[in-house]
């Protein structure tokens, strides 16, 4: 295969475009496939979180359900009261009380720590079970939260360190004694760490997740660790979009690209929220090594494809160049199977198959026309007389004419003579003006002796014009005709006029004459040689003009024009003005 030939173009243009599709399509699959595998994470993961706000919900109805059925036992409410009234015995009521919420603690694992808030405690509980102050409540501003409520879910601002537990959610209760007033406060709090193990963390979706809960408010109110990628995320949540290709939210930080799923709200308004690496779903470094074997793959195809296709084309060519390289390219076979193909291949064998056959028949035509001439010129030979022995004998006929005192016979073989001496003693295609008019005047004047001066005839032109150059022999065949079809038979007061003059550069001649004229059809169908028969004898228009085409160009000859005429015909045509020096140089 040689470099710059059709066959390497067409392989590396075809190869580069297959190549530029391929990758296109490797990344339209692999995107695709990307696609189809993020939003199945996307869903799963979805499914994961609404489950832990399944078990948010759950878990407050559960602490909410043991707030209010322990506010409203009349042991404990009993323990109050005689915590109240009897100061002598409060160290002892105090245990009981502490004894009650040991109980509930551990008969309650979601609950982290239960302090229960009096206005005749003092100090602060330091355990997770307990009495505390309830000025401690009220300092912390969860009484006013309270209000009027029974009770209620706390978030508090900051978290809340008693002993070994440190929590930030609490379910307060109003405990309520006879008439309906307050006599305490029942919390049972819940540590962010418990309510992430027990709600968030079984909604992980993958190692590398995060997983954190925020209220109506965008606080965050439990999450992992130190929450800063949390904390971040909530800044940069607002610019949040949606990407289109993907239709899911996507969050890029610390140069990873994160799946954002959302849970639907909680009873408390609080929304899960869990970011997915996703390079934990989707293993880009498999998808490269994919898309590269499968574009190696498809490459070596399509090479392979694109040589095989190659060849279908040049392989053709190649063979048709050997055969128009051989010693005998026009009768050389072609290949069947390729003439009969129906593309552009068959096309081309059958189209050099045409253009041999017509080489073929033009040589074949031109060897018979040269083998015409040849006979042509054989005949010519045979009948060409010796000038010499023509021009003696007719010398000697004049004599023995002067001889027998017959003038006219003189007369008409010194015409004679003189004709033929002019139309036989020059080879060259053109010729003088007066040489022309000398070689037409001797015609008409044979035709004027043999009948007796019945026509006459007149040339009118300039002398000044004898050194233009014309055609041979063009006057002589115009005035054959005027007199053999202008004429016939009838020669009484019968005229030709031969009209000469210079005009812008060109000779213009005209040949009138007073005989019966010609149509104008008749006129063309004769410069076309369509003329049949006796008709067409003697009228030389079409090969007088096929001779002068020969010699002049197209701008030196105006060509036959009949002129309209009241009697007889007058035939019209110009040469350009050419002078015997000018045409001896070209």
């Amino acid at each position: 295969m040689q470099k710059g030939s059709i066959s390497s173009r067409l392989i590396l243009t075809l190869s580069m475009s297959f190549l530029i599709m391929i990758m296109i399509s490797v990344f339209l699959f692999s995107s695709t496939l990307k696609r189809a595998t993020v939003e199945s994470a996307y869903q799963n993961t979805k499914k994961l979180v609404d489950g832990s706000t399944v078990s948010i919900n759950k878990l407050f109805r559960s602490i909410s359900a043991i707030s209010f059925f322990v506010a409203s036992d009349q042991k404990l409410k009993n323990m109050i009261v005689d915590y109240a009234e009897f100061d002598a015995d409060r160290v002892h009521i105090k245990y009981s009380i502490r004894n009650y919420l040991d109980e509930l603690w551990i008969t309650s694992p979601e609950i982290n720590g239960a302090v229960l808030y009096l206005p005749e405690a003092d100090g602060v509980c330091k355990t997770a079970n307990g009495i505390s102050s309830l000025s401690y409540a009220e300092n912390h501003g969860w009484i006013d939260k309270l209000g009027n409520q029974r009770g209620m879910i706390i978030q508090c601002s900051e978290s809340i360190v008693r002993g070994n537990s440190v929590f930030n959610i609490l379910s307060l209760i109003r405990i309520e004694g006879k008439g309906g007033t307050a006599i305490g406060y029942l919390s049972f709090e819940l540590s962010q760490q418990a309510l992430y193990d027990q709600c968030l963390a079984p909604g992980l979706s993958t190692s590398n997740s995060i997983i954190f809960a925020i209220d109506s408010g965008k606080q965050m109110i439990c999450y992992y660790g130190s929450g800063d990628l949390e904390k971040k995320y909530l800044q940069t949540a607002e610019d949040l979009k949606r990407n289109p290709f993907l239709n899911i939210e996507i969050i890029s930080m610390a140069e990873i690209e994160y799946i954002v799923t959302r849970s639907h709200p909680t009873s408390l308004d609080w929304q899960v929220i869990e970011l997915t690496p996703i390079s934990d779903v989707v293993d880009m470094r498999q998808y490269t090594i994919l898309n590269l074997i499968i574009c190696l793959i498809l490459f070596s195809g399509l090479v392979l494809t694109t040589i095989w296709i190659s060849r279908s084309f040049t392989k053709p060519i190649e063979q048709l160049v050997t055969v128009m390289n051989s010693s005998d390219p026009l009768s050389a076979k072609l290949v069947e199977e390729y003439l009969s193909l129906p593309n552009e291949v068959g096309l081309l064998y059958r189209s050099y198959t045409d253009m041999t056959k017509n080489i073929n028949r033009l040589m074949d035509k031109q060897k018979e026309l040269m083998e015409e001439e040849r006979l042509n010129q054989l005949r010519t030979l045979r009948a060409q007389i010796n000038p010499h022995f023509m021009y003696n004998s007719l010398d000697y006929l004049n004599w023995k004419a002067q001889d027998s005192n017959t003038p006219e016979i003189a007369r008409m073989l010194t015409l004679l003579s003189r004709f033929l001496r002019i139309s036989l003693s020059s080879n060259e295609f053109k010729c003088l003006l007066k040489s022309e008019i000398a070689h037409v005047s001797s015609y008409l004047e044979i035709f004027r002796t043999r009948y007796n001066g019945m026509f006459s005839y007149r040339i009118e032109y300039d002398e000044e014009l004898n050194n233009f150059m014309i055609p041979q022999f063009i006057l002589q065949p115009l005035v054959e005709n005027a007199i053999m079809h202008g004429f016939g038979r009838k020669f009484t007061d019968a005229e030709i006029v031969i009209t000469i003059t210079k005009n812008a550069g060109f000779l213009e001649f005209a040949v009138r004459d007073n005989g019966k004229g010609v149509d104008p059809d008749t006129f063309k169908q004769a410069l076309q040689g369509k003329l049949s028969g006796n008709e067409n004898h003697g009228f030389g228009l079409r090969n007088t003009s096929q001779r002068i085409s020969y010699i002049c160009s197209d701008n030196e000859f105006s060509g036959f024009h009949l002129i309209p005429s009241e009697r007889g015909a007058v035939i019209s045509f110009s040469f350009k003005c050419i002078k015997e020096d000018e045409c001896r140089k070209s």
